[in-house]
């Protein structure tokens, strides 16, 4: 479980740099309106997922330290 928190903090660093470089890509002022659009429109749905994965994180917090808890004093968990 300790590997999937690692992979989803990686992908977290990857959408946000990405939503940097689309956010950069918006200060160009010779994109066209729609081209303005559709690259905030990406830039949203990847917030979007960032704060997922975020919210998805914080949930599995608790049992990988409850996990973690029970391995050191010994106990395993099933499950």
């Amino acid at each position: 479980m300790k590997q999937i928190i690692e992979n989803y903090r990686m992908g977290q660093a990857q959408l946000k740099t990405r939503v940097a470089q689309l956010k950069n890509s918006l200060s160009d002022r010779t994109l066209s309106l729609m081209e303005r659009q559709n690259l905030d429109r990406r830039r949203r749905l990847l917030l979007e997922e960032y704060y997922e994965m975020e919210h998805l994180i914080r949930t599995v917090l608790p049992y990988l330290e409850a996990e973690k808890a029970a391995e050191s004093a010994g106990d395993s968990i099933c499950g």
